[in-house]
């Protein structure tokens, strides 16, 4: 590239392109390459491209002023951002390029960054044989992973739990994860029965990329899915991603059919006194013990190999008559935490079964799962 390029870019529109896309970048990167930003400069804007390898960000930015001809070229990324987040602000930004070298003027500032190879950039190969595009507001799918994300396993094993479910049957789109000690069912109806039923697992990284990017809004969005890859649509960013091939388990078989008992509590007032007992919870094996009475009440214990102990005291709204349940109480807590509604219900089956939580009143078709514990 002998050839001195130039074009001037719009320093608030470059800034947010490159917080945008800058979360798949990571400080340890296996090609040098995957730490940089492409750019591709058009007539009238830029498209920014980075990748980690499993996932690919594009958003477009503006120019200050239409570009001579196009180019490309591949730039570190967290420089730009530093360099931008000291700049003097709406400052337009100009970029020379000679050869490998990026020459960068803003104001009196003036900085010489190293370029690699634009035609080395990893792009993802074009997607084929993708189903066609449903689409869900932002919010809808917003709340779907907050709701469900919690409960993906973190380096395990078994790496079809490192990630999250997709599974749409024509009229309902799911969102499911679980680790084997809790299971997380979240649903948004989505009639459309021209798009043929799937289940595609996405990555861990990618499901928490999408829960940075996507706005809680009405904004709509487009999902679609191939063989080995899925696509995220929307008004500002294209997000590609891996999936991961493998099967993913039944959850179905995860969940209790026949509840012994059953008990409906207000989620704020139980959110609260989990976070009381906490305190002196067993640094290791973190539980926390339900004791429903008779009268109408529920005491929640925790104690730690101190001997200390913390009991909390709350009303029951429906109560399952007296028994007593332990939990893990981070499980628990996670799963009462992503509840918008007044009121939980418990489905009990004995420490044998996983315990059903469900809303009343919710806004959502979910339910939840947590595994008891033997303390």
């Amino acid at each position: 590239m002998s050839q001195v390029m130039h074009v001037w870019m719009d320093q608030v529109s470059l800034a947010e392109g490159l917080k945008l896309v800058s979360g798949v970048i990571e400080s340890s990167q296996v090609m040098k390459i995957l730490s940089f930003v492409h750019i591709h400069v058009e007539k009238k804007h830029a498209i920014l491209t980075t990748s980690n390898a499993e996932v690919q960000i594009q958003t477009e930015v503006k120019l200050s002023k239409p570009a001579d001809q196009p180019f490309q070229i591949v730039a570190p990324c967290r420089k730009l951002m530093d360099i931008l987040r000291f700049a003097n602000k709406e400052t337009p930004v100009l970029f020379q390029i000679s050869g490998m070298q990026l020459e960068i003027e803003i104001g009196s500032s003036h900085y010489t960054v190293n370029l690699l190879a634009a035609d080395q950039f990893p792009f993802f190969n074009e997607v084929k044989d993708v189903s066609p595009a449903l689409e869900m507001s932002q919010s809808e799918l917003s709340t779907l992973l907050r709701r469900s994300s919690f409960a993906m396993a973190f380096q395990d094993v078994r790496y079809f739990l490192n990630g999250m479910l997709f599974e749409y049957n024509g009229a309902e789109f799911k969102a499911i994860a679980t680790d084997g000690h809790r299971l997380a069912v979240n649903a948004v109806d989505l009639p459309n029965p021209g798009i043929e039923p799937y289940r595609v697992i996405v990555p861990r990284k990618t499901i928490l990329e999408m829960i940075r990017l996507i706005a809680a809004n009405d904004s709509i969005l487009s999902i679609k899915v191939s063989r080995d890859y899925i696509e995220v649509l929307t008004e500002l960013f294209v997000l590609r991603s891996n999936l991961i091939d493998a099967q993913y388990p039944d959850y179905q078989k995860l969940i209790p059919r026949n509840s012994q008992q059953m008990a409906v509590l207000n989620t704020g007032a139980l959110k609260s006194a989990l976070s009381r007992v906490n305190i002196l919870a067993n640094e290791k094996f973190r539980g926390v013990r339900l004791n429903f009475l008779e009268n109408n009440k529920l005491t929640l214990e925790a104690n730690n190999l101190d001997k200390e102990m913390a009991i909390e005291c709350i009303d029951v709204i429906e109560s399952p008559g007296a028994c007593s349940i332990a939990f893990n109480i981070n499980y628990l807590t996670d799963v009462i935490s992503v509840m918008d509604a007044e009121k939980v219900c418990l489905q009990m089956s004995g420490t044998d079964s996983g315990t059903l939580l469900k809303e009343e009143d919710a806004l959502f078709n979910s339910l939840f799962v947590v595994m008891p514990l033997t303390i």
